[in-house]
């Protein structure tokens, strides 16, 4: 019975910040649109020595496990809102995938 509480508070938190009108928006994630809070990391902008005018972008996304499907992997690339970036790192926060992403934007 406890176990159902804590299930359903968890859900209910879930939908709270994965939701348009608290903390998320609506974006295009390889082809699909669903809700995700995405931020910019802080030490964000790294110009690339290697190539004039481009930079390294990082930003954190997160998304409803559920709404996603599939669990992202490491390495792979995700389009987000027409940009594409390489998954980094990826953790399941109890029903929240924590995806940090790089992208070269110029």
């Amino acid at each position: 019975m406890a176990d159902s509480k804590f299930k359903e508070a968890l859900a209910a938190d879930i939908d709270t910040f994965i939701n348009p009108h608290e903390f998320a928006d609506i974006h295009t994630v390889d082809g699909r649109e669903i809700r995700a809070v995405i931020a910019e990391d802080t030490d964000n902008q790294h110009p690339l020595n290697y190539a004039e005018g481009v930079s390294l972008v990082r930003i954190i996304a997160y998304f409803d496990a559920f709404e996603l499907g599939v669990r992202p992997r490491k390495g792979v690339t995700m389009t987000i809102d027409g940009t594409e970036y390489e998954v980094i790192r990826v953790s399941d926060e109890i029903g929240i995938y924590v995806v940090t992403l790089e992208a070269n934007v110029d």
